[in-house]
């Protein structure tokens, strides 16, 4: 049987392919958000019409990357 390859912990047994980096980056649609609010300086407002969302929707991806971010650096 050949060994699991590096990033790949327990893919065989999970049926998983990505690396374990891909699983710690939050989907596009929230680092997006994030991006939009917070190293562009777009308002909420914008960054919704843009995505065509609505106006509560990039502020809960962008937290949601705010809490994924925090937890992994531990805090």
């Amino acid at each position: 049987m050949d060994p699991v390859p590096k990033g790949h912990r327990g893919a065989r047994n999970r049926g998983e392919t990505r690396p374990a980096e891909a699983r710690t980056q939050p989907p596009r649609t929230q680092r997006n958000a994030f991006e939009m609010l917070k190293l562009q300086g777009m308002s909420v407002e914008g960054a919704a019409a843009w995505a065509g969302v609505s106006a509560v929707a990039p502020k809960l991806q962008a937290h949601r990357v705010y809490g994924a971010t925090k937890a992994l650096l531990g805090g």
